[in-house]
């Protein structure tokens, strides 16, 4: 479903793009259609689409390989860890100079390993921290690619495989015509090498599988032969690779008036802290970054989007003269000394350093500065993450605070993570702690995370989160919502759908989907919402759920029972976090509302949701001047477009979603001394309560409920701590 904008007036670029509220993945499979790609797919795709999905990643890979040997511009999608079974097929085909492209689609609670254990197999490395960037990078990585002949990957952890809506400019058809030309065009070699290879000029995706021109790829070299070949293809084509992307970069900031360079600097000219980082959290970044300067920090962030060829000399640019520069990544170091940009920054300082001890004109690195003094170079902390959508915006700013004249100043640390307890009443896990701390002098200081629930919106945005059980389709009906808020107002939307624990203990039976709203900028990841909608009340158990919404603001509660009778059912926890934050409580009975229109319990599920969702737009505070046919319209348009049912079943959602909008209610607040079912001790499961002696080994069920399982029960998972017992993955089986 493509929600097209209006152009601004102010674009003079040939091609900017039509400003869209998109699902991500359609986006970028229309982007590489537009541009005349073979698309081969191991993620879904579009019916309608000539792409072709769902293939195993030996087949897409080889498919690939075929497709563009024989001089079809290709292109291919793989997920996570995908990579590690075809690593040595793509790193042949570097070898080969076969010139496809891939887009890399890290999972979102994982890191960036896959990505990073391809930093040597030969290709190209581009990585984005946003829609536009992604859809941009695989048009960029193909001109690349073509006249490189070298295969290329773009890499991105920004949406997963749900139907996240954002919004970017789409790419026009005209775009694809002057940027990349057809595969048949007959193009000037762009370097020496292939002159001598194929002459003064050449097909822009050249046959290597000719019948009329027979070739044999990927011939056996002996010892002698390979070394000779591997020593060639650095100077011969990798070389090349730095100024074919700077020309690839300015032709296409030429067409469409947006701008990219290998590393780029946001805030950091007069900077003396800077971030370094890849990869979505980028923006969360740029946001708090904003937020230190207005609190009078000179603190700047540094993004990397091309990791191959590395950009050191530019780095070494932006970072002289600094102070402290802390670089974030999203991997598993294992063994390392250095996780892989950290290790890299190194090296590139160390030629800065090598520079210093040579007179300008002699200096061994040309292309790098001169660090003639100790001030130029900045000190180098490292810290990491292993899953990228588990960093919230408070532990960016404890990220950042780490590197002050007054905080620790700790060099290496693990982000989001605690090594220690935090404040808690619970002794098992204390008592763990200062054994931590006993054996591991100074562990707690390997960890740094902030207090979630704090960092409100101030001017950038709002949000609105809903929680419902994983059957009601959620994901369709968030992509609804945000193009509606698109299509009515034109603002920027962000869309996120992370997996939820449902009712029964510890199983992932739900979803929560946030949707971020901003004039510009939709407010980044981890910021605290206006509005919280649950389907269920049993949601409300989680504490995160209410740390999520800011002060003053909307809870909205679905259940069948009558509104003045749920505010007794809730936990005295959630009641006095209501009265502290003063909470405005509204209530919509969607059981009544999806049983009066149907008799089917799986539609009635779905009804469910669409009835809360209208709650949620009704008393959604920006929309508050918006008038109210001009919102049940769109959704009943966007709704259409999104879900692939019969006329009769989109009217039917389309009613729920009005009911819910004009019945939800206000629920009358009690007071807070009598407010709440008085707190309990959570009994233990029957499997804990058998065991006659707890001996706190990795074996003891008792030791696992205490500092694991009662956390994950109370929605206190912030507190949980990074021990030994996790470390080793074991879980107690009874």
């Amino acid at each position: 479903m493509l929600i097209p904008g209006k152009k601004k007036k102010a674009d003079t670029a040939p091609w900017p793009g039509v400003r869209s509220a998109v699902p991500a993945s359609e986006a970028l499979q229309s982007a590489e259609l537009q541009a005349g790609s073979s698309v081969l797919s191991t993620l879904r795709v579009k019916a309608d689409s000539r792409a072709v999905g769902n293939l195993a990643p030996a087949a897409a890979i080889g498919k690939l390989i075929g497709q563009s040997s024989a001089g079809m511009r290709s292109t291919g999608f793989l997920k996570g860890t995908e990579f590690a079974q075809v690593q040595s097929a793509v790193s042949q085909s570097a070898g080969n100079h076969v010139p496809f492209t891939i887009h890399h689609v890290c999972t979102p609670s994982g890191g960036h390993d896959a990505f990073f254990a391809m930093r040597d197999s030969g290709c190209f490395l581009l990585f984005a921290t946003n829609l536009q960037e992604v859809v941009d990078f695989g048009l960029i990585a193909h001109r690349i690619a073509e006249h490189s002949l070298l295969p290329g990957i773009c890499s991105n952890d920004v949406f997963g495989e749900s139907n996240e809506v954002m919004t970017a400019r789409l790419v026009e058809s005209g775009l694809g015509a002057d940027f990349l030309g057809s595969p048949d065009d007959i193009l000037t070699s762009p370097t020496p090498s292939q002159k001598i290879l194929f002459g003064d000029t050449r097909r822009r995706v050249p046959r290597l599988l000719d019948v009329d021109r027979p070739i044999g790829m990927g011939a056996r070299l002996d010892r002698t032969a390979g070394s000779r070949a591997l020593a060639g293809q650095g100077v011969y084509f990798f070389d090349h690779v730095p100024s074919i992307a700077d020309d690839a970069f300015d032709e296409f900031a030429r067409l469409t008036g947006r701008r990219y360079q290998p590393v780029s600097g946001y805030r950091v000219n007069d900077a003396q802290y800077v971030v370094v980082a890849i990869g979505a959290v980028c923006e969360s970044l740029r946001w708090v970054v904003d937020q230190e300067r207005a609190q009078g920090r000179k603190v700047g962030l540094v993004v990397i989007h091309m990791f191959r060829p590395f950009p050191g000399a530019e780095l070494c640019k932006l970072l002289q003269g600094k102070k402290r520069v802390t670089v974030l990544e999203s991997v598993h170091r294992a063994f390392a000394q250095n996780p892989p940009i950290a290790a890299e920054i190194r090296a590139s300082l160390d030629r800065a350093n090598e520079n210093g001890l040579y007179d300008e004109g002699t200096l061994p690195h040309a292309e790098y500065p001169r660090f003639a003094v100790s001030t130029d170079r900045p000190e180098l902390y490292s810290g990491i993450t292993t899953a990228s959508d588990n960093v919230g915006v408070e532990d960016l700013a404890a990220l950042v605070a780490n590197m002050l004249p007054a905080a620790a100043n700790v060099r290496a640390f693990h982000v989001g993570v605690h090594f220690e307890s935090p404040e808690t009443r619970l002794p098992t896990l204390e008592r763990l702690s200062q054994l931590l701390e006993s054996a591991y002098s100074g562990i707690g200081r390997l960890g740094l995370a902030g207090t979630r629930g704090k960092s409100r919106n101030e001017r950038s945005g709002s949000a609105l989160s809903m929680h419902a059980s994983a059957d009601q389709n959620l994901d369709m009906i968030a992509a609804a919502l945000s193009t509606v808020i698109f299509d009515v107002h034109g603002w920027s939307v962000g869309c996120r759908s992370t997996q939820a624990v449902g009712e029964h203990r510890f199983e992932p039976s739900g979803w929560q989907v946030r949707h971020s709203f901003g004039e510009e900028k939709p407010p980044p990841p981890g910021t605290v919402s206006e509005l919280v909608a649950v389907t269920e009340l049993h949601a409300l158990a989680d504490d995160r759920v209410l740390a999520s919404l800011q002060q003053d603001g909307v809870l909205i509660v679905a259940a069948p029972a009558e509104a003045h009778e749920i505010w007794k059912t809730l936990p005295q926890r959630t009641t006095r976090s209501i009265h502290n934050k003063h909470l405005l409580i509204k209530h919509v009975d969607v059981e009544a509302i999806a049983t009066s229109l149907s008799t089917d319990r799986w539609i009635q599920r779905q009804l469910a949701a669409h009835a809360l969702a209208g709650a949620a737009v009704a008393s959604y505070p920006p929309l508050s001047q918006t008038e109210p046919g001009a919102l049940v319209t769109a959704y009943g348009v966007s709704l259409k477009q999104q879900l692939p049912v019969g006329d009769h079943l989109l009217d039917t959602f389309l009613q729920a979603f009005e009911r819910g909008f004009k019945t939800v209610s206000v629920i009358e607040i009690e007071p807070a001394a009598d407010a709440g079912i008085a707190a309990t001790e959570l009994p233990a499961p029957w499997t804990v309560r058998e065991v006659p002696v707890h001996t706190e080994s990795v074996y003891d069920a008792g030791r696992f409920w205490n500092t694991v399982g009662h956390l994950y029960e109370t929605g206190q998972t912030d507190k949980a701590l990074s021990d030994p017992y996790i470390a080793t993955g074991l879980v107690p089986a009874r």
